[in-house]
């Protein structure tokens, strides 16, 4: 995990550079979840999972348009537990962010309305999913690597010129031995620089 993050902070600082007059976008965003359309009852995990964060940066492309990368993880716990065994959900998505409201931004006239961004974007890429050999079920012991897609929206309100707060809601196919979705939803730490 500390590698993809260093590897996704690598990527953004180079592509930054390179890009002098743009924007960097960068996104930190704790969240709750649901999975759901999975067998829990053959895999033994909780649908809800114990822990769910997502890394995201963005760099400006177009005035509306921001190629992203962005790394997902997830938890959910084996039945009856908490943070004991189950499934972890690593996605790495490589995607674009549209952003509704990007020209009228101005957070030094005070007006909240000018303060907040909305943004849609969609994310595809590998994911990694590894389930504990203490799961019981199907599948037991193993880590694959499947195809994901992440397709979110959300809405950022900046409280400086860089930094802000959000709110962001997003769903995440992942397609294992038995497809599945994952329903993420929550608060978000934000940067524009």
């Amino acid at each position: 995990m500390k590698k993809m993050i260093f590897l996704l902070v690598a990527v953004l600082v180079f592509a930054a550079d390179a890009a002098y007059a743009r924007e960097l976008n960068l996104k930190f965003s704790p969240g709750w979840g649901y999975t759901t359309l999975i067998n829990d009852q053959a895999l033994n995990i909780r649908k809800f999972p114990d822990i769910m964060l997502n890394l995201e940066g963005a760099i400006e492309g177009t005035r509306h348009l921001y190629p992203m990368v962005e790394v997902m993880y997830a938890h959910n716990s084996r039945k009856g537990t908490w943070f004991e065994g189950g499934m972890d959900t690593i996605g790495i998505g490589f995607g674009l962010k549209a952003l509704v409201k990007p020209a009228d931004y101005d957070p030094e006239t005070g007006d909240i309305m000018d303060r907040m961004r909305y943004w849609f974007s969609v994310a595809p890429g590998p994911y990694i999913i590894k389930m504990a050999s203490s799961t019981g079920g199907t599948d037991a012991g193993t880590t694959k690597v499947r195809f994901g897609i992440d397709i979110g929206a959300g809405i950022e309100y900046y409280l400086t010129s860089h930094f802000g707060i959000g709110g962001q809601a997003k769903l995440i196919y992942v397609g294992y031995t038995d497809d599945y979705i994952l329903l993420n939803f929550g608060p978000s730490l934000c940067g524009r620089f």
